[in-house]
């Protein structure tokens, strides 16, 4: 079933350029990564499939209706969102932060502890949010995102930006383990990357967003990301390297 669609999507900033356009896709249960330059749209189009922008063309649907049809508790039991600041204005608590998942939703009990020994901030705990570090917060964020589709307990639309991109090699592979199980218990889950090894790794399919917003190819993840098609998008050199595990990884080539 699909859980995402977007048909003929155009979207651009105000007195900006345009940053998607035209695009059209059908995003199913599972993991879809998200990949491209800088720029291309890929956190923009995050945005549009969790409501918080509308296109100025086309439309977006999740579950077959606009997400703006949905009240605010409707769409916390629909959708969940990891967005890549983690910014949090209030003087909270990393434990206040990750209850905020809760605040539309039942309190069901010992979620919130499961999900921060999951990502392995429980020992943050008392600490003010603001005095983490930014791969911390972005382990705190992942606690709230996984307590909100905990607490909800049936499949979701998860999205997340750049989820690993300032955690270290053993946090980082917790995290993409985290959405994998996601992935695997039918959650439609959409993560924009740009470690490309990682993206392959993680994603049943692969959604590339060129420089000009246009939907430049879509697929089964190993298909997509490889070289011939990384070289075009993203205009440099790659290397085909085997791995341990007899996978194959893309190393960029010095420019």
């Amino acid at each position: 079933m699909t859980a995402i669609r977007l048909n003929r999507v155009t979207f651009s900033y105000p007195k900006g350029e345009m940053v998607l356009n035209q695009i059209t896709t059908d995003v199913p249960a599972g993991c879809t990564v998200l990949i491209g330059p800088n720029g291309a749209g890929k956190s923009t189009l995050l945005r549009l499939a969790l409501g918080s922008i509308e296109p100025q063309e086309g439309t977006v649907f999740i579950d077959q209706r606009p997400p703006a049809s949905y009240r605010g508790k409707e769409l916390a039991k629909r959708v969940a969102y990891m967005g890549q600041t983690g910014e949090v204005a209030a003087a909270f608590t990393v434990l206040d932060v990750v209850r905020l998942a809760q605040h539309a939703l039942p309190n069901v009990k010992g979620i919130v502890q499961e999900a921060m020994e999951a990502c392995e901030v429980s020992d943050l705990r008392d600490r003010a949010y603001a005095s983490l570090s930014v791969g911390q917060r972005q382990r705190v964020m992942l606690a709230r995102l996984l307590t909100q589709v905990w607490t909800v307990g049936r499949p979701m639309v998860v999205l997340a930006d750049e989820p690993t991109a300032a955690l270290d090699p053993r946090h980082a592979m917790r995290v993409e383990s985290i959405l994998r199980r996601l992935s695997d218990e039918r959650h439609a889950v959409v993560v924009a990357m740009h470690d490309l090894t990682a993206a392959r790794r993680l994603g049943d399919r692969a959604i590339a967003i060129g420089n000009e917003g246009t939907l430049f190819r879509e697929g089964l993840a190993d298909e997509v990301i490889s070289r011939p098609i990384m070289e075009d998008l993203f205009g440099v050199g790659f290397e085909s390297v085997e791995t341990a595990d007899g996978r194959r990884s893309l190393l960029a080539k010095p420019l």
